[in-house]
């Protein structure tokens, strides 16, 4: 039985406090231990490389990671130099004398933060790794742990991924294609392509909507299959349309474009084509079927009207022949002289319609060259009515006008008198013998307009789109001869003159052309 300590006991009192001193030491120490074991294991066990040294670069420790990583048991590592064992190298002065240096004081370069080096295994391969290196002071000294991880097969993959990306984007800068990333209303990405397409810089792109790139006319369209396929809406694929090159020419797109994440944003891709030598040779195409189709249709009417032009004339020369053959010697003179005048006649109708033909198929050729000359248009004028009135007393009914024309002006003086014959000759020919043809020439700054003006059978609407066709004449001409090739001839007189003309008619009622031609005063 224990025996009781006296109240007050000095003794006593000191040896409960060593005992206790002593429990709580053995906790702390047992707590220790529990904590190391602990440790030590949790390193043991890591899927990390785990490494201790000492100052001098001694293993310490080793742990089963480590093993693996590396090829040595801890029983091989422990003891030996770190910079032996996994330091390739041709990194192994520099580790030196970077331990060197922090011994010394020095600042520490890669202590206590993550960096990315290379290590060695022991077959001798070389790897990349990447290390967080603490210092631990210690009653024993001074000593390093790490943490090694093997990012051989990461770097690997990145380099992978850098040298797929190096490949794509080598294709996509040299595709044919241009390819552009646009979302909200900008531009993200464009390859060289596309920037040629615009004769944009990669700066100057990017800094403005992508909208202001497209021709005016097609903004609205492109605008609005755009948002569609950035709300996930069916639109169309595979549509043209216009872009303004830098240069101030327009070219032709065609673009298919498809929605995907750029950067982690809803974006299009896009990829443009340009079409505008395809579109020019489809258009080309087609005014050559165009001007086949019409060359055709020339021809059929031309056969038609030199069918029926042509056979009155030569009737009448046949017939007029026949009689000389058969009575020549009977007929009185002024007989024989009137049937000479209807051959003359004759033939000079036919040779007219051949000359009418041969200046159209010279004006259609391009033959025609636009030549202006300083002319006075009254006297020019005066030439043709004279002209007119020796090949027909008909061109007496003409009556010319001429106001602020007295200066002389620059002029095609050839084409004008192919204007102005093939109008009158067609008043004077579809209006009553009665009836007076009015020619007026006027003047203001660098335009000459003629007025021809009569009072005859009109034109009927049907053949307003189709009167300056080649052999084309009218539903109501009846039997008034013609080839229907004068008012095609004047077309194209006036085109070369960079002029314009006009008509207004009434079936009945008479008919004005309004021909409007660039001559500016000669100073």
């Amino acid at each position: 039985m224990a025996r009781a300590l006296p109240p007050n006991d000095p003794a006593g009192a000191a040896d409960a406090q060593l005992r206790a001193e002593i429990a709580r030491r053995t906790d702390a120490e047992r707590n220790l231990a529990d904590a190391n074991a602990r440790l030590h294991a949790l390193l043991a066990t890591a899927s990390d490389p785990v490494v201790t040294v000492t100052s001098v670069g001694a293993v310490i420790d080793w742990n089963h990671a480590a093993e693996r990583a590396f090829g040595y048991t801890r029983q091989e590592a422990l003891g030996r130099s770190l910079t032996e064992l996994i330091v390739p190298p041709s990194h192994r002065e520099r580790h030196a004398a970077g331990m060197a240096r922090y011994l010394a004081g020095g600042e520490p370069r890669i202590l206590n933060r993550r960096v990315e080096m290379q290590a060695q295994r022991r077959s001798g391969e070389i790897f990349d790794v990447e290390l967080s290196v603490w210092p631990v002071h210690t009653a024993g000294g001074l000593t390093f742990s790490s943490f090694v991880r093997d990012i051989s097969q990461r770097k690997a993959a990145a380099a992978a991924l850098a040298a797929s990306e190096a490949k794509y984007r080598k294709v996509v800068e040299n595709v044919n294609e241009g390819i552009l990333v646009t979302a909200a209303g900008r531009i993200l990405y464009a390859n060289p392509r596309a920037l040629a397409l615009t004769g944009q810089d990669e700066a100057s792109a990017m800094a403005r909507p992508f909208i202001e790139f497209i021709h005016p006319e097609d903004r609205e369209r492109v605008l609005a299959n755009h948002l569609r396929r950035m709300r996930g809406e069916p639109v169309e694929n595979h549509y043209q349309f216009r872009v303004v090159h830098r240069d101030g020419s327009t070219r032709w797109l065609e673009i298919s474009a498809v929605q995907f994440d750029w950067q982690g944003a809803p974006s299009t891709l896009n990829f443009l084509v340009d079409v505008t030598q395809r579109r020019q040779a489809e258009e080309d195409m087609r005014h050559a079927l165009q001007r086949e189709r019409e060359l055709s249709e020339m021809k059929s009417r031309f056969v038609a009207v030199a069918s029926h032009e042509f056979r009155t004339p030569l009737s009448a020369i046949l017939s007029s022949v026949e009689l000389i053959e058969d009575y020549g010697d009977r007929l009185p003179p002024a007989e024989q002289r009137e049937i000479l005048g209807l051959i003359k006649t004759s033939v000079l109708r036919m040779n007219g319609m051949i000359e009418q033909v041969l200046m159209t198929s010279k004006l259609d050729s391009g033959k025609f060259v636009f030549q202006p000359q300083p002319t006075a248009v009254p006297q020019l004028l005066a030439q043709v009515a004279a002209e007119m009135d020796q090949a027909s007393r008909q061109a007496q009914r003409i009556a010319i006008d001429c106001q602020g024309v007295d200066d002389a002006r620059l002029l095609d003086a050839p084409l004008v008198r192919h204007i102005l014959v093939n109008l009158l000759g067609n008043a004077l020919k579809y209006s009553p013998e009665d009836r007076p043809v009015h020619c007026v020439a006027t003047g203001d700054g660098t335009r000459l307009h003629l007025h021809v003006r009569d009072q005859g059978i009109g034109i009927p609407a049907d053949d307003m789109p189709r009167l300056f066709q080649s052999f084309h004449r009218g539903g109501n001409v009846g039997n008034v001869p013609g080839t229907g090739i004068g008012l095609h001839v004047v077309k194209q007189c006036v085109d070369l003159h960079q002029g314009a003309i006009a008509v207004e008619s009434t079936p009945g009622g008479g008919t004005t052309f309004r021909v409007d031609l660039h001559a500016p005063r000669v100073a």
